[in-house]
C-alpha cells in the first residue's frame, strides 16, 4: 500500500513558527471500460494495476474470470457477446481477493456514508460497488482513488475522460443517483 508523500515547510518567524503540509495526489491510471457490461473488469484491473504497481489490465481480470486466453485476440470494443457479461459485487470481491496478497474487504450499504469513503480512500484507493435498483441485479462500479483537501478523485470506467474531482455532496444518496446515471451506492471494496 502506498501512501502520498507528504513535505512539510516551516512557515512564521522562529518564536511562532507553523509548520504547512502539502499533500501530492496519488498516481492511478485510469481505464475506460472495452466492453458495455465490463466495468467490474476496468475496475479490478486499475486495482490489480494499483497495488502491484504493475501494468495488469482489464483483459487480465477478464481472462481470469472467463478462464479463456482468446480475450486477447479482440480488440477494445469488438468482444463478441459471450465474453460481454456483467460481474455481480461478491463474485468480483472473490476475484480480487484471488490475486492480491493483502485482500480486499467488503462493507455493505448500511454500513457506508461519506465519511467512510472520505476515511478510507484518504489512505488507499476504494472500489465501490453501485446499484440501479433495490434488488442489486443491475449495477456499476467505480473507484475513488483518493479524497485529497476535501476532493474526491473519481473513476467512473463508463467514460475515457479519466478521473472526476468532486467534493462531498456527491456522495449523498440523492445527488449520487443524479450524477450516477440513477444508481445509488451499495458496497464498498478496500484493501485491508
Amino acid at each position: 500500500m502506498v501512501f502520498h508523500k507528504v513535505a512539510t515547510i516551516p512557515t512564521g518567524n522562529k518564536n511562532n513558527r507553523q509548520n504547512t503540509s502539502f499533500t501530492k495526489a496519488r498516481s492511478f491510471n485510469h481505464s475506460q471500460q472495452c466492453a458495455t457490461l465490463w466495468c467490474w473488469a476496468a475496475c479490478g484491473g486499475m486495482m490489480v494495476s494499483f497495488h502491484k504497481r504493475s501494468s495488469y489490465s482489464q483483459y487480465d481480470f477478464a481472462v481470469k474470470r472467463f478462464d479463456n486466453e482468446e480475450i486477447y485476440d479482440y480488440e477494445c470494443n469488438a468482444l463478441p457477446k459471450h465474453f460481454n457479461k456483467p460481474q455481480m459485487p461478491n463474485e468480483c470481491l472473490k476475484q480480487l481477493n484471488g490475486i492480491l496478497v493483502n485482500g480486499i474487504s467488503n462493507s455493505q450499504k448500511d454500513e457506508l456514508w461519506t465519511g467512510l469513503v472520505k476515511e478510507i480512500a484518504s489512505k488507499t484507493p476504494l472500489l465501490m460497488g453501485i446499484s440501479y435498483n433495490e434488488e442489486e441485479t443491475d449495477g456499476h462500479f467505480i473507484i475513488v482513488s483518493q479524497v485529497l483537501n476535501g476532493i474526491y478523485y473519481v473513476h467512473n470506467p463508463k467514460y475515457p475522460e479519466g478521473v472526476q474531482k468532486t467534493k462531498e455532496w456527491f456522495f449523498e444518496d440523492s445527488n449520487f443517483s443524479t450524477h450516477v446515471d440513477g444508481a445509488f451506492w451499495s458496497h464498498a471494496f478496500s484493501i485491508k
